[in-house]
């Protein structure tokens, strides 16, 4: 598949300093497995539900190889010292034969409470709804307040509830009709 350039972009933060969003690309693995080094065990545990060792190759392919349009990934990148550092991924699969998509987003320890995450489901849901894309599907624990906390802040309708232990929320791709 043809990387899509037009989906880049750079984003304003919170705190001053801008990060740069862009389509994941295969090549980004081994850069997916040095975000997983970055987060701390706990951030692991609330990202995927269960605690990971590590990240495999094969499981940093897998995010980094999508087909940009029934799978599609964003990474969050800041400079440092002239190279190109990964600190966040947001992607999204859509589910078979449905107009939904299960998202999930993921930011380095050091990058958290800057808006990164955000900005990550912002960009996401704003390429999703150009895919057909109409909502996206989340489960959250309970404990994972800065999850939550992105997806009220995100200006984006959402809908919320727990079921089992865990939230699960629907969050329309599209922007809410003001009042």
């Amino acid at each position: 598949m043809t990387y899509l350039r037009e989906y880049e972009a750079d984003v304003s933060l919170r705190e001053g300093g801008v990060i740069h969003l862009r389509p994941v690309r295969p090549e980004d693995a081994p850069q997916l497995v040095g975000l997983f080094a970055h987060s701390s065990p706990h951030s692991i545990f609330l990202r995927f539900h269960q605690a990971l060792p590590r990240l495999s190759q094969d499981m940093a392919r897998q995010f980094a190889t999508v087909d940009y349009q029934d799978s599609f990934a964003l990474v969050a990148t800041v400079d440092e010292a002239g190279q190109e550092h990964i600190v966040g991924l947001g992607h999204y699969v859509r589910l078979p034969g449905q107009e939904s998509a299960e998202a999930a987003f993921w930011v380095e320890d050091a990058y958290q409470r800057k808006g990164i995450g955000t900005a990550l489901l912002r960009h996401l849901a704003a390429v999703a709804r150009e895919k057909g894309v109409k909502a996206f599907e989340a489960n959250v624990l309970p404990q994972n307040t800065l999850m939550l906390q992105v997806l009220r802040n995100s200006g984006l309708s959402l809908e919320i509830r727990l079921q089992e232990g865990v939230y699960h929320a629907v969050i329309p791709t599209a922007p809410p009709v003001p009042s």
